[in-house]
């Protein structure tokens, strides 16, 4: 109970503070009703966020008070084509999911705390649209992974194996066309691009302004459309890894409440890009180092962008808190092995790590233990001016 009434207090300064923020002026032109049955006592926070733009909270309320069914109605006021939505619970929570609504749409979701694989969405048709592309693009080669690094390890199979590679990178490929001309979602069209990278789907320049007019007026998903465009006049996945002295191209991968994160929201600062999975037992044990480095040089404009490539989001959330991490920006690319993030740095390995100046150059790679700190104390010292 301490432990909930502290997060209310939390919420509540957030909830002001994010009000205040906000037009109080904006009329409302969406909702969303949560129907939620059998929570365990628990703090439930929503809020609203666009990609790469930052979030309000919306409002906050205690679930599970007296038993039985929650009922929560939200009036939205949403700006430009849509906006995705974090449900955020303190206690027991479902796999993760991100709603996405659209101005005139009326969201209704029911979740069920005995039934978790079982959560309806009715209303809104970007929701419909994004669960139907998740759905579909998980489904397809699950074993992908595992059949590759067959392959690499020279398997006796290599033909049977190379054959069920291609079946489904053309599945993904074709399912992927289809959805990104089809389908209104601006989330969906960025997801889609950032599955197409790495040489899974190439598209012409009539593709690449085809896309560009329908979302001319979505800034993030323009931004994404230009990082494919430059990466196929400059494919990653014929570049060396990236070397001392050159900039490190860019990401975009969401958080642990789905929100998308860019490396380019940290230029200005000295970031290192860190590499890792919880099933990763040199990664975890590099950790103590990772967390010392943060410590020390923290408010010297320093940053841990910490990657994961965990398939399972509870097993890298617990890592998290085992390891006592949370103070990193922490994001994850659940496509593992196949992530066009690690491929376009030519990351065969992990840990893996890029330290990067303020402009966005690499400094250094795959520092580990005390020659990171010393490292970093190096750029602090020459930054302070300090011989």
């Amino acid at each position: 109970m301490k432990k909930l009434s502290l997060l209310c207090i939390l919420c509540l300064i957030l909830c002001t503070l994010s009000r205040g923020q906000t037009n109080s002026n904006r009329q409302s032109n969406a909702s969303i009703t949560l129907i939620i049955k059998n929570s365990p006592e628990q703090l439930f926070i929503l809020r609203s966020s666009r990609q790469g733009l930052g979030y309000d909270i919306i409002d906050s309320a205690m679930l599970g008070k007296n038993g039985g069914i929650d009922s929560l109605t939200y009036d939205l006021s949403i700006e430009g084509r849509e906006c995705h939505l974090g449900l955020i619970f303190s206690e027991k929570k479902p796999e993760r999911f991100i709603p996405v609504i659209a101005p005139g749409e009326h969201l209704k979701i029911t979740i069920d705390f005995n039934k978790l694989n079982a959560i309806t969405y009715d209303g809104s048709a970007r929701t419909r649209e994004f669960l139907q592309y998740w759905n579909t693009i998980m489904a397809i080669g699950p074993n992908y992974a595992d059949y590759k690094i067959a392959l690499n390890n020279h398997s006796k199979d290599s033909v049977i194996l190379k054959h069920k590679l291609d079946s489904i990178d053309n599945l993904k490929r074709t399912f992927i066309r289809k959805t990104i001309f089809n389908t209104d979602c601006a989330y969906v069209v960025v997801l889609a691009l950032m599955e197409s990278q790495g040489g899974v789907v190439a598209y012409t320049q009539e593709e690449f302004t085809k896309l560009k007019e329908k979302f001319k007026d979505d800034n993030p998903t323009l931004q994404q459309i230009n990082i494919n465009e430059r990466l196929q006049i400059h494919p990653f996945n014929t570049k060396p890894k990236p070397a001392n002295g050159t900039h490190l191209a860019g990401f975009t991968l969401p958080d642990k409440d789905g929100k998308l994160v860019s490396l380019s929201q940290f230029k200005g600062k000295y970031v290192l890009v860190d590499f890792w999975a919880s099933w990763c037992a040199p990664c975890r044990k590099e950790s103590p180092y990772l967390k010392r480095a943060l410590q020390r040089f923290g408010n010297n404009n320093f940053v841990i962008l910490s990657v994961s490539i965990d398939k399972s989001l509870d097993d890298w959330e617990k890592a998290i808190i085992k390891d006592g991490t949370q103070s990193f920006v922490h994001l994850i690319d659940i496509r593992g092995g196949e992530s066009p993030v690690t491929n376009q740095y030519n990351i065969e390995t992990i840990p893996g790590n890029f330290l990067i100046d303020p402009t966005g150059k690499v400094i250094d790679k795959d520092l580990r233990g005390e020659k990171l700190i010393a490292k970093i104390a190096e750029l602090i010292q020459e930054k302070n001016g300090k011989k």
